[in-house]
């Protein structure tokens, strides 16, 4: 539950825009799979959701990334090596998050 999407998401942020991640129909995909197997559709969702906003890897991901790479004071292996842990302990943390908190307030 919510491990998928938010990796799934995590690494469609790193490569498109932020902007349009969410509007990526993965979420849609997780969510029909998950109402066919009778179970709740929105921790998906919220995995989904939560791992597009954890695209670190690349300097195109976020503004922020853009700015500190035009600088020239870190260099991309070093970016995407930082990235990459970064985005793997994001998705661990949301899908832990989601395990803890959806069960508490009835999703599961």
């Amino acid at each position: 539950m919510g491990w998928s999407p938010a990796c799934g998401a995590s690494r469609v942020g790193r490569t498109e825009g932020a902007c349009d991640t969410e509007e990526d129909d993965r979420p849609v995909a997780r969510t029909g799979s998950a109402a066919g197997a009778g179970a709740s559709p929105i921790p998906p969702v919220y995995g989904a959701t939560l791992g597009a906003s954890f695209g670190f890897m690349l300097p195109v991901s976020t503004p922020p990334n853009a700015i500190v790479y035009g600088t020239g004071l870190v260099p991309l292996r070093e970016m995407m090596g930082s990235g990459i842990r970064l985005d793997i302990l994001g998705a661990a943390l949301i899908w832990l998050g989601l395990r803890v908190l959806c069960p508490l307030v009835g999703l599961m």
